[in-house]
């Protein structure tokens, strides 16, 4: 009977285990977390509450834990993950968490109460969004070559869609004919006004509002899934990347082929005025994402930074060796303040 008895207690604690590990790995693959991340964090929990093996494997769509104790035995816990979000606030609070319970070793009762704490955090809402949108489409559409005019029409494409993004996202309308219909939005609104005056250019209105489309962050999570090995997840969430993309194209290709044309001209606006182009689009960028009101303004500088680094290298490298740079410069500021601000 003492026997049984042990053996129901380890049982219990092995679940418990799994259930605290597996919920906080679920939320953070739901708000954007690398793969990597995902799978280091849960590792390092059932190490730190004694287990003696611990095996994660996690996809965009499912995490599958096993852990075992001194004694032998083993538990495995499979968890479905049907939606996700942007929402880097919580990632950085569900990270942070996981450092405090390797340190202090928490009760499991414990856990669960600052894991419901960090699901209660406030996001922003609905006209917060709206005015992100509306912040990005007015930087971006500036930077692609448009004028004070461009930028503040850009705004009105820029609000309707968000709206109707919340209103599809409430019907639960595939996410991927969400895309192909706001951009086809985005693209009908913004050549209007070219009807209404030939001197407006829209084009560069159709590029900053899509701005907002782009899946930034699923790309650079992808690439860095890959270059930390998990190449089925990495695959996997390129192919959601490349169907994000035509989808997006699909919508604004009427537009697209009326207006053609590149649009990588912010060499001819000045430099503080594409500065401050680029600190309101990260900011609506920083805002979409659900980043901490603490943290904007880092997020903010470092936008700029990179812009700054694009610019002031010599236009004769050509935009793939500018972009390299500002991308290695957008890096190397994220890495250093990522262990500043840890």
């Amino acid at each position: 009977m003492f026997a049984k008895r042990s053996q129901n207690v380890l049982d219990t604690y092995m679940n418990r285990l799994l259930t605290v590990s597996m919920r906080i790995g679920v939320l953070m693959l739901q708000s954007g977390a690398e793969i990597y991340r995902v799978e280091d964090s849960v590792h390092r929990i059932h190490l730190a509450y004694c287990a003696s093996e611990s095996q994660v494997y996690c996809v965009p769509t499912t995490v599958i834990a096993s852990v075992s104790l001194p004694g032998g035995r083993t538990a495995t816990r499979c968890v479905r993950v049907s939606s996700h979000c942007t929402n880097l606030s919580r990632m950085m609070a569900l990270s942070d968490l996981c450092r405090r319970i390797c340190l202090l070793k928490p009760d499991f009762d414990t856990i669960d109460r600052e894991i419901d704490r960090i699901l209660s955090m406030p996001v922003y809402n609905s006209w917060q969004t709206c005015a992100a949108w509306a912040l990005v489409s007015a930087g971006f559409t500036m930077l692609f070559g448009g004028g004070f005019l461009e930028s503040a029409l850009s705004i009105i494409p820029a609000v309707l869609v968000a709206l109707l993004s919340f209103a599809l996202g409430l019907l639960h309308v595939n996410a991927y004919f969400n895309l192909l219909l706001e951009s086809f939005c985005i693209g009908a609104i913004s050549m209007s006004f070219s009807l209404l005056s030939p001197s407006i250019h829209s084009d560069a209105i159709i590029i900053g509002v899509l701005m907002n489309l782009v899946p930034g962050l699923a790309l650079t999570n992808c690439i860095r899934d890959v270059m930390a090995g998990d190449l089925t997840a990495g695959v996997s969430k390129l192919s959601d990347v490349i169907l994000t993309a035509v989808s997006i194209a699909l919508g604004a290709v009427g537009a697209a082929l009326l207006m053609g044309g590149g649009f990588l001209i912010m060499d001819n606006l000045p430099f503080f005025l594409a500065m401050a182009c680029c600190l309101f689009g990260c900011l609506g960028f920083s805002m979409s994402n659900n980043v901490r009101r603490r943290t904007l303004l880092w997020a903010n500088i470092g936008g700029c930074v990179a812009l700054a680094v694009y610019l002031l290298t010599p236009v004769s490298l050509g935009v793939a060796m500018r972009s390299f740079f500002g991308t290695l410069a957008a890096a190397l500021y994220s890495e250093i303040m990522a262990r500043l601000r840890k």
